[in-house]
């Protein structure tokens, strides 16, 4: 109120007027000069946040993905997308290089002294690596040509590789007419080549573009990137562009890759293969039990397998690489291991050898000892039913007592301390209390017996007639069918009497079950009851307090 009261009598009513609270400047907002080349780089390359940040990463300029759309949002520079409803959800499988190359082919958007060219594209599902090529017509020839172009310069073997339904591609579709076994129509020119070069050939479904996902997304990579920018005077300036735009596109961060690229991922691959013979040697040197947890982390760091900060593994990373089961060509799931369908990098041999190692290095955490408390989870305070607890005292001779004593949760009790002999003392009366003479306990045990006899054979006659009623329904059930199978009745009168049979079997299995349960049920408690009595006898004379 004073500070009002001195705004008013210096400007008047005009300071008393609601204002906004909202800082002026803000000591966290990005620079100007970083928003500047954010905005620079999207009118440059076009890019999405997440690359526009790994390219700022490179220099030297870190901000999070969402501050850079925000950026570019504000600046009227975001793509307005359709939200598309998801009509097929596929399964992600990591992959091999070359263990899957999808091939498509791609009109040229113009054509160039009125000829049509048509650009035919491979790219690996693992790695992303693109190879191009420009033909002038859309043929077998021309496919089998860039196929085997394709095997002679890939860095990797190509193991299969995935096309639509093309005639181009596979007889699918165009030659079943013209084959002498309509039903066994004959190979492809373009299967025959992966035949001889031992090459799986997938097919996509048809109308499925989707399942050869990759390379029509690089097509539109194409068509924006590249098409869109350049206008092309001859073939050969057609191919000169082309082969430079794709080694551009094999050295390009790609959002699938996390940010790397096809010639980096390319390299990963390399060095994973590395990674297995580096495993198997650092396995063969711990087997010799020259090396400790600490050592064997310092030896993978002299060769490349450090953890992400450049510093060695730790011990717990290292016994987890030592006793992965994956080696051996396992795989975890459910906590159950199955045969893998990969190559084991170790022999069971040397993986058991390095594990007697570490067993033998193992030094486990001593347990805590448990205190012999007997009485603590049996008995409770007789004045405020709280729990009872105790703890050792040792007088000046060096001899330990027991003792025990209310917890005194509830508040004030006016129970002392007491002595472990003299607790034992009333639990020992308490059972004499409750025991009989061992001779009275048998002669309850023999006459228990008898009533069961009597029992069973009392109840033997009722059985027997609940017995004979189940296997005159079983009879009945068999004539029904006969009669059924004979055709001496309808069908409408077949089905009615088989329910009504049916389910009167099912009550007297049901009867039957009971019978012999309750008959059993009904002497047990007795029985227990006379044990525990037999138990307490024994309990009280013995001087073992844990019994």
């Amino acid at each position: 109120m004073e500070r009002w009261l001195a705004e008013y009598r210096k400007h008047g009513e005009i300071e008393l007027e609601p204002k906004s609270t909202r800082p002026k400047s803000n000591p966290k907002e990005t620079p100007i000069r970083i928003k500047e080349r954010v905005i620079e780089l999207r009118k440059e390359t076009e890019m999405c946040a997440k690359v526009l940040k790994w390219k700022l990463e490179k220099e030297n300029i870190f901000l999070h993905k969402n501050t850079v759309h925000k950026i570019i949002k504000k600046e009227r520079l975001a793509r307005k997308y359709r939200i598309r409803k998801l009509k097929y959800k596929y399964i992600k499988v990591p992959l091999a290089k070359g263990e899957l190359v999808e091939i498509d082919v791609k009109y040229v958007p113009e054509t160039i002294k009125n000829q049509q060219y048509y650009q035919f594209t491979a790219i690996d599902c693992a790695s992303r690596w693109r190879y191009l090529k420009i033909y002038n017509d859309y043929s077998n020839f021309s496919s089998i040509r860039f196929l085997k172009k394709l095997i002679n310069v890939a860095p990797f073997r190509i193991r299969a590789v995935k096309t639509d339904n093309g005639s181009n591609f596979t007889n699918r579709y165009t030659s079943y007419l013209k084959s002498s076994d309509p039903m066994n129509p004959r190979l492809h020119d373009f299967d025959l080549i992966c035949q001889k070069y031992n090459i799986i050939h997938y097919l996509i479904d048809p109308g499925k573009p989707a399942q050869n996902g990759k390379v029509e997304r690089s097509h539109r990579t194409d068509q924006e990137m590249f098409y869109e920018r350049n206008k092309f005077k001859s073939l050969k300036d057609l191919e000169t562009k082309i082969s430079l735009w794709n080694n551009v596109y094999n050295n390009k961060e790609h959002c699938g890759l996390n940010g790397k690229t096809p010639n980096e991922m390319l390299q990963l691959f390399k060095l994973k293969k590395c990674h297995k013979r580096l495993v198997k040697t650092a396995f063969e040197e711990y087997a010799t039990g020259k090396y400790t947890l600490v050592g064997l982390a310092e030896f993978l760091a002299e060769h490349g397998i450090v953890q992400k900060k450049g510093t060695p593994l730790a011990k717990v990373s290292v016994v987890k690489i030592l006793t992965n089961r994956a080696y051996l060509g396992f795989v975890k799931y459910h906590g159950e291991y199955h045969d893998g369908n990969f190559e084991p990098i170790l022999s069971p041999t040397l993986f058991e050898a390095v594990q007697k190692v570490l067993k033998s290095k193992q030094r486990p955490r001593k347990q805590k000892e448990r205190y012999d408390f007997p009485f603590t989870q049996l008995a409770r305070c007789g004045e405020c039913d709280c729990a009872i607890t105790a703890q050792y005292a040792t007088n000046r001779f060096g001899t330990r007592y027991t003792y025990y004593r209310c917890t005194k949760k509830s508040g004030k009790c006016s129970q002392p301390y007491l002595a472990a002999d003299a607790l034992a003392a009333q639990a020992h009366t308490l059972l004499q209390s409750v025991s009989l003479p061992l001779e009275e306990i048998e002669v309850m045990e023999k006459q228990i017996d008898t009533w069961e006899h009597e029992s069973i054979s009392s109840r033997g006659a009722v059985a027997q007639n609940l017995k004979s009623k189940l296997s005159e329904t079983r009879e009945k059930l068999d004539r029904l069918v006969s009669l059924y199978l004979d055709q001496d009745i309808e069908r409408d009168l077949y089905l009615t009497t088989k329910d009504a049979l049916l389910r009167q079997k099912a009550k007297v299995e049901e009867s039957l079950g009971d019978f012999w349960q309750q008959g059993k049920n009904r002497l047990e408690p007795l029985r227990s009851f006379v044990l525990s009595l037999k138990e307490a006898g024994k309990v009280a004379q013995t001087k073992n307090y844990a019994e």
